[in-house]
């Protein structure tokens, strides 16, 4: 008998979005769909007008300069996703 989907730890993906001109790290997210398609939203996201967020306004300046940022993957896993995205986030910010 199959378990629960309550109980089954869906994989989960952070990635850095990072600056093409600098490869600074602008922000840090989480997915559990594939990476592509997140950045492909976040892309969309950027584009509405008028951008909501630093982040989407960041975005928006890159597009509308005729690049795009750098998707780096940088930690995977199953279960308690949340704690690894803010150590993740707070790793950054410290450097």
């Amino acid at each position: 008998m199959p378990l629960p989907e309550s109980i089954v730890a869906k994989p989960w993906t952070i990635y850095a979005l990072k600056d093409p001109a600098t490869l600074g790290v602008r922000y840090v997210g989480i997915t559990s769909s594939k990476p592509s398609k997140r950045l492909a939203e976040h892309l969309a996201e950027a584009l509405r007008k008028p951008p909501r967020t630093h982040k989407q306004r960041w975005l928006a300046l890159l597009l509308n300069s005729g690049t795009s940022p750098l998707m780096e993957l940088i930690d995977t896993g199953y279960g308690n996703r949340k704690e690894s995205e803010r150590l993740w986030i707070k790793h950054f910010r410290d450097i």
